[in-house]
């Protein structure tokens, strides 16, 4: 019977990966994201990678008459001061997340030096992003949580006996193993949760 069950437990879970790998390389591909001031970052799967800017109100650029889609787009980009800086190709923008404004430069020194005037150049550590931004700080950490759900019922279970065992004192066996695992397992939690919090570079 145990070993019904778990081939039971096995094809299902092949199923689930399966379909789950099948809808990543086609409908995953493309994505709706948040920004850090609620903006609206969209990619619809082609092969232009490029990631359009759409502001969460009904304002538009202040480029030209034309809207925000058509002038913030980026194929690499990075968050910082509340604005979003670009690049696609030969053209490179700077979107102010909190107003509707977005800047176009057809000249990468002046592009360069702009970013230099404005302080807008990361001093410790510039996050660029793509097309996968949706995948970027393990995103999809919850998802795979979900599907492969035996693993993360004994990554909680072999947690829980850890926290056990070592509230019995120091004289338990790989005390340290344990202690490190409790620490660790926390830490990276936190961790992956600061990444997706706060995207911005820095």
């Amino acid at each position: 019977m145990m070993k019904d069950s778990l081939k039971k437990i096995g094809c299902v879970l092949i199923v689930l990966l399966y379909f789950k790998q099948q809808s990543m390389a086609g409908g995953y591909a493309a994505f709706e994201e948040r920004t850090p001031y609620h903006n609206l970052l969209v990619y619809d799967g082609s092969s232009s990678y490029l990631v359009y800017l759409e502001y969460s109100d009904s304002n538009s650029s202040t480029i030209g008459n034309s809207n925000t889609k058509e002038n913030a787009y980026f194929k690499q980009f990075y968050f910082y001061k509340g604005y979003i800086v670009g690049r696609a190709d030969s053209l490179f923008f700077v979107a102010n997340e909190r107003k509707p404004t977005v800047l176009k430069f057809t000249d990468s020194v002046k592009f360069e030096a702009f970013l230099i005037k404005n302080n807008l150049k990361p001093k410790l550590w510039t996050r660029w992003y793509d097309h996968y931004y949706d995948e970027a700080n393990f995103k999809y950490l919850l998802l795979f949580a979900f599907f492969l759900f035996p693993i993360t019922l004994l990554i909680i279970s072999l947690y829980l006996y850890c926290f056990v065992n070592v509230l019995k004192g120091k004289k338990v066996k790989f005390y340290k193993a344990k202690m490190f695992y409790l620490i660790a397992l926390p830490s990276f939690i936190l961790f992956v949760y600061l990444f997706q919090t706060f995207p911005q570079s820095i």
